[in-house]
């Protein structure tokens, strides 16, 4: 006798106030980040979160991220510490950053606007 298991129903698609698709966990659209629209569309495969379009926007966006391996130090929680430099935007906005130790920005504690 075979199993009637059916497999889990996908989570329906949701849009941010845009119409583009969040796709939480799934990688950002660079396009969104820096501009805050997205040559794709509804139809893009990348997550374009809520409050984040173009965030990256002006000064260098992904193009000039220093690659400081073991340059700068780090928090408790992995995150570069670049005194000087500003806040980094991911973190202020959602508590979290998707660069960890290669972000360009700076993370000091309490930064996050989640803490």
């Amino acid at each position: 006798e075979k199993s009637q298991e059916k497999p889990a129903e996908p989570q329906p698609l949701q849009y941010n106030e845009e119409g583009l698709p969040m796709r939480p966990g799934s990688q950002k659209c660079g396009f969104y980040l820096r501009s805050g629209k997205c040559t794709y569309g509804p139809t893009c495969r990348f997550d374009h979160p809520p409050g984040l379009g173009g965030i990256m926007a002006g000064g260098g966006g992904f193009g000039n991220f220093p690659m400081m391996v073991g340059g700068a130090s780090t928090t408790e929680g992995g995150m570069a510490r670049r005194p000087g430099k500003d806040h980094c935007p991911f973190l202020v906005k959602t508590g979290a950053c998707p660069f960890g130790p290669e972000c360009r920005f700076d993370h000091p504690p309490g930064a996050s606007s989640a803490d």
